[in-house]
């Protein structure tokens, strides 16, 4: 960042002091280039941000896309989210081209200038100042142009590692700023011993249209079943008791104690599977064997060399999605908190398992006196344990007793859901079985060239408007290549034709004198 600028003030004050004045005309083109490129520079900055903007929502789509595929295909509604995904991954490209370009602007115009600058230089030198370009002027001065040419080229990656740096920071910035949750915000926080919602609708961070309407809802001790469609509002439901959301009405009631969560997509570290399930707690080795019984953990912990000691993660063995599930789930039943928000922990087990770990783990003594929050597509599982059912409908909660449980018409959801497991029933131990115990370091790679059909892929997938820019800016650059080594080539014959003369000259006179010497001897 400082070296480049420096060793440009440097070459043009020693290429000041080689060619006088004269090379004010070169530095004139260096200074219209840089002027040119702070232009394109500002529109690189607008531009990366809407491309950074896309990139978000993409993530965003695709995130929820993976988190409830299974429930997308169950429903038959994945090629809309599909299609969705690629409309925004479309809008990224195209802002990508753009920023491409721009890029390749900045650089086009930076090694324009670049390759003018001694041809400048030298015309006013020679036929401007009316200077001869002798020898010892023209190869220092190139050796010079060639210094400043070589920190001029890096500039433009210079400015585009400075613009991801400034909006990176701006977007840590703006994180940064946003206002911390406290227990007076909205009057969010009032302590009690019970988890309660009155008359409480919440939003998403940062956004004023509403996801959860009116809720008046209390958690008593127990279990509670929390069901509806996909993308009804159960997840934001459970983000709502964290105080993750923003509580624009209402009021929010909740006991000033930890509160254990599980959520959809399991989230573990890259440790032992016991240190995963422990999470910094004490160990309690009653509790904890109680606990990967609960959780069917105990005959997959067997088939592992190391047991439960087994490391996770990028160097360790590799879970599959229901293992993965259980873990996370053991995690949080292991956990002393009296609240227990859960996020679909059995969708990725088949039914057998599923109803083990119901029966085991949520039937009981390990929940005992704790408030359980369970969302969760397969309800009839849960029959004669639940407490209370809350089903969620477009952001809009109804509640009823444990007892009123049943595969009604309006939860036919939840008969097809069932249906759906049992066709897609997975053996866990077969499915455990084909996890390698290590992954793999080393990657599939092909050998030998690269297939014409590869680039001519490359070639359909751009537009006819960008080849031709690519051919023209290719193209131009070697056109002036050639023309200023034409230049130099015609500005130093004379000089050196003249430099000859001279030095045959001396190289006369000098013969003659010796010849005189001898003659006088």
């Amino acid at each position: 960042m400082i070296n480049k600028p420096l060793g440009m003030i440097l070459s043009l004050c020693l290429v000041w002091n080689l060619l006088g004045p004269s090379c004010l005309l070169g530095v004139a083109v260096v200074v219209i280039a840089q002027i040119l490129n702070g232009i394109f520079a500002s529109i690189l900055v607008k531009k990366e941000r809407l491309r950074r903007k896309a990139t978000d929502v993409k993530l965003q789509q695709v995130s929820a896309y993976v988190e409830a595929i299974r429930h997308l295909r169950w429903y038959g509604w994945h090629p809309v989210w599909l299609e969705r995904i690629l409309e925004a991954r479309q809008s990224e490209l195209d802002l990508k081209v753009i920023t491409y370009l721009w890029t390749n602007a900045i650089r086009f115009v930076n090694i324009l200038g670049s390759g003018l600058l001694p041809v400048a230089a030298f015309y006013g030198f020679t036929a401007l100042a009316g200077h001869e370009l002798r020898i010892d002027i023209a190869f220092p001065a190139l050796q010079l142009f060639n210094m400043l040419q070589s920190d001029l080229r890096e500039i433009p990656g210079l400015i585009t590692v400075l613009l991801n740096a400034s909006v990176a920071v701006g977007r840590i910035e703006a994180f940064m700023k946003e206002p911390n949750k406290t227990a007076d915000d909205n009057s969010a926080s009032t302590f009690a011993d019970v988890l309660e919602l009155r008359a409480a609708t919440f939003a998403w961070p940062g956004l004023s249209k509403n996801v959860l309407h009116n809720l008046t809802i209390s958690f008593p001790p127990g279990l509670t079943i929390v069901f509806g469609q996909v993308a009804a509002g159960k997840s934001a439901l459970l983000q709502a008791l964290l105080g993750e959301l923003d509580l624009h009405d209402g009021e929010l009631i909740k006991p000033d104690a930890p509160i254990g969560y599980c959520a959809q997509a399991p989230w573990l570290q890259s440790m032992s599977i016991r240190d995963n399930i422990l999470f910094s707690s004490p160990y309690d080795d009653v509790r904890y064997k109680q606990t990967l019984e609960a959780c069917a953990l105990t005959a997959d912990l067997a088939n592992f060399k190391h047991g439960d000691l087994s490391s996770i993660g990028e160097n360790g063995i590799g879970l599959s999605g229901g293992q993965k599930a259980r873990v996370a789930l053991a995690r949080a039943i292991y956990s002393r908190a009296k609240i227990l928000l859960l996020d679909d922990p059995l969708s990725a087990l088949d039914q057998q398992t599923a109803e083990s770990i119901v029966a085991k783990c949520f039937g009981g003594d390990l929940v005992k006196g704790r408030t359980v929050v369970l969302v969760t597509h397969r309800t009839d599982l849960c029959k004669g344990l639940a407490e209370q059912l809350v089903e969620i409908t477009d952001g809009t909660a109804q509640t009823s007793q444990g007892d009123s449980l049943h595969l009604s018409p309006t939860n036919s959801h939840t008969a097809q859901t069932l249906q759906d497991a049992k066709m897609v029933k997975v053996d866990e131990a077969q499915e455990s079985a084909a996890v390698p115990d290590k992954f793999e370091d080393e990657e599939h790679r092909e050998h030998g060239g690269v297939k014409a059909a590869v680039y001519w892929q490359y070639i359909k997938a751009g537009r006819l408007k960008w080849w031709f820019l690519v051919i023209l800016s290719a193209a131009t650059f070697r056109l002036l290549m050639v023309a200023e080594s034409w230049l130099f080539k015609v500005m130093l014959v004379p000089a050196t034709d003249s430099g000859r003369t001279h030095a045959n000259a001396i190289e006369i006179g000098m013969g003659r004198s010796i010849q005189g010497d001898r003659a006088g001897v």
